[in-house]
């Protein structure tokens, strides 16, 4: 019996298991997540890969809550107080060289918890693997109330519809938090309500101003913004899958939504890339434009996920699209 228990722990549950399957509200009575949904606050297998702080692989996961960010605040008086840093070995011993270590700044979406995220979607292994840092902000309740924030009028400014989606304290992490050297590459990742703080991130340092939503069709670039892009291009893939929320993929019509095309149009600008004037979906299913490379692959040998790119003069790619079918 001890063995089919273990071999069910090894191979289910540790290697398999990625949302949780607990009752709503049975880990959650007076924590932060009391009343939340989706993924909720970790349960034990949450944290299937650490043991006593860190990693089989040698990933350390680091606790961190301070003021620094206080000078950062929402228009209710907000800040950044708790983030993970997760931190392999040779980061905190010093053995790795500067500027070796990549970072990944890793954008919970509503209703997860930051460890668990970055556990779910794969992000825990892959830093074993692939030896690079994260710092992963626990920005579920920054400006945002799970009752009622989404009733506010349509022509209410967006800092009042969604602030917690672009709120000052989210864009100086990847610059502060880490101890541990320099990363010579940042990149910053999120889904739902992480996805639009990481657009957020990345549009809010070094520039000047926040991004607009995703649905709005207007597309403005401030001269301080347009001065940043000059010095320092942007790559960026956005990705989506047959049954997405309404600003990334369209299901009645297979393509992608408005959203999604407004962001591809802004990067494109952003990086000085020529510009898409009309989405065409006869000619360019799903995608709506000619892409300079397509990639055609199966994930978990299931899902059949498909990816556009689109090169800068070059021929590096800077943007992309990925999406994956059922």
């Amino acid at each position: 019996m001890a063995k089919y228990i273990q071999d069910a722990y090894a191979s289910l549950f540790k290697k398999a298991q990625r949302v949780a399957v607990t009752k709503a509200g049975l880990y959650t009575a007076s924590t932060p997540y009391q009343g939340g949904s989706g993924t909720r606050r970790p349960t034990p297998s949450a944290q299937k890969h650490v043991i006593n702080g860190v990693t089989e692989d040698g990933i350390h996961v680091i606790h961190k809550s301070d003021e620094r960010f206080s000078d950062l605040k929402t228009a209710d008086g907000e800040y950044l107080q708790t983030w993970f840093e997760f931190l392999p070995d040779e980061v905190l011993n010093g053995t790795a060289p500067a500027g070796t270590v990549p970072l990944i700044l890793a954008m919970h979406g509503g209703g997860d918890d930051p460890r668990q995220f970055v556990d779910e979607i794969g992000l825990l292994s892959l830093a074993g693997s692939e030896r690079f840092a994260m710092v992963a902000p626990e920005h579920q309740y920054i400006g945002f109330s799970m009752k009622g924030g989404m009733d506010l009028k349509p022509d209410e400014p967006a800092s009042r519809r969604h602030p917690q989606r672009c709120s000052a304290p989210l864009r100086p992490v990847h610059s502060q938090a880490v101890s541990g050297p320099r990363s010579l590459r940042v990149y910053v990742t999120g889904y739902s309500m992480g996805g639009g703080a990481t657009l957020r991130a990345i549009n809010g340092d070094p520039l000047s101003s926040p991004l607009r939503f995703p649905w709005q069709r207007h597309l403005h670039r401030t001269p301080e913004q347009a001065a940043q892009f000059k010095r320092a291009h942007l790559p960026i893939m956005l990705t989506t899958s047959s049954f997405d929320l309404p600003g990334a993929f369209d299901p009645p019509t297979e393509t992608i939504a408005v959203g999604y095309q407004t962001q591809i149009k802004l990067f494109l600008g952003y990086n000085d890339m020529k510009p898409i004037e009309a989405f065409d979906f006869k000619t360019w299913p799903i995608s709506g434009f000619k892409a300079d490379r397509v990639v055609r692959i199966k994930l978990n040998g299931e899902y059949a996920n498909t990816r556009w790119y689109i090169n800068n003069a070059d021929g590096v790619p800077m943007v992309a699209l990925s999406y994956t079918e059922n």
